[in-house]
């Protein structure tokens, strides 16, 4: 029997200034478990005893010295989904696929915090010391071969441990892809040192097995209204202004707002959103802020588009050079 909530009949307004402590909500039978149980498989598969215990938290994470994954709230109810894409943009792990992509990246980090892998010093030759200070905001290098690419936004060249979880996460993919696929790169190197690695972890008890769950929802007193605003400002979605009145190669004023226009816009943007961020690099939810300003100013300042066809391609290559230049401004961080 499915679980209802107090507040699942609310207004936006009304969830709003509901307390992320007073969601109450629970991984057990839900979408998410069962892709922690698949995760648990694969990792059988590899003769690895270990098994990462999850709790809810307010993102995804693993904690320095916890063998386990924090999992966000807004990915285990409908009504939390659709309020995260609302606000955010994107959704991180909001369905099977996605979710899979970041239990094995935080899985990378558990089994590290498990086994006190990072102590080797093979490892730190290899992919740099876990005690290199987090950057504020780092910049990618989108063809490097020295790393795998698991994250749209080039994540492993954030910090050695991220390169670690990322490389892991490609890692227990089948061995046939990861080698096909890194070919030629310094990124194989890293793959076999931890396929080396874990074999010699098969059938080990690991080192660390505390069940400790940091930040947990439940004792997280703020509201979703105060938890969206921080977020947004951390993403920088607070509604920057990135094309001014550099626009008028691809629209031009109007009588009134073109609805065809936006229509046109907001049918093609999953797609157009999904390809920038494949071509770039950079991360969903920044395309996605690019696209929520533009349709605000074409709105604000009535224009329409001058040419009417090939509407998706010319947004995307307005979405590419606008975004790639914000970045290289430096007016942007690449959140850690």
């Amino acid at each position: 029997m499915q679980k209802t909530y107090l507040w699942e009949d609310f207004s936006e307004k009304e969830l709003l200034k509901v307390r992320l402590s007073d969601l109450g909500l629970s991984l057990a039978n839900s979408w998410v478990e069962k892709e922690a149980h698949q995760l648990y498989k694969t990792l059988a598969k590899r003769h690895l005893n270990f098994t990462p215990h999850l709790w809810i938290a307010d993102d995804w994470f693993c904690p320095d010295g916890v063998p386990g994954i924090a999992v966000p709230f807004y990915i285990l109810h409908a009504k939390l989904w659709a309020l995260e894409k609302k606000m955010i943009g994107t959704v991180e792990g909001g369905d099977a696929r996605d979710c899979q992509r970041y239990l094995r990246h935080e899985c990378g980090h558990a089994i590290d915090n498990a086994f006190k892998l990072r102590l080797s010093k093979s490892r730190q030759k290899l992919f740099g010391k876990s005690s290199t200070p987090y950057p504020e905001q780092y910049t990618f290098r989108p063809y490097s071969k020295n790393y795998v690419r698991h994250f749209e936004e080039h994540y492993a060249q954030a910090h050695p441990d991220e390169d670690w979880a990322e490389t892991f996460a490609v890692w227990l993919s089948p061995k046939k892809q990861w080698q096909t696929k890194y070919t030629g790169h310094k990124a194989l190197q890293k793959l076999h040192f931890i396929d080396q690695s874990m074999k010699k972890l098969q059938y080990l008890q690991p080192r660390t097995e505390n069940q400790l769950c940091p930040y947990a929802l439940n004792v997280q007193k703020i509201t979703l209204r105060e938890y969206y605003t921080r977020k947004r400002k951390r993403l920088g979605l607070s509604g920057q202004d990135f094309y001014g009145k550099n626009l008028s190669e691809l629209f031009r004023p109007s009588q009134a707002p073109c609805q065809l226009t936006y229509r046109g816009i907001q049918r093609w943007r999953p797609t157009i959103r999904s390809n920038v961020a494949k071509k770039t690099g950079y991360p969903q939810y920044l395309v996605e802020q690019m696209l929520q300003t533009l349709t605000t100013e074409l709105q604000k300042n009535q224009l329409k588009l001058i040419r009417k066809t090939r509407l998706p391609q010319q947004i995307e290559k307005l979405l590419m050079t606008q975004t790639d230049r914000f970045i290289k401004q430096g007016r942007h961080r690449i959140k850690m």
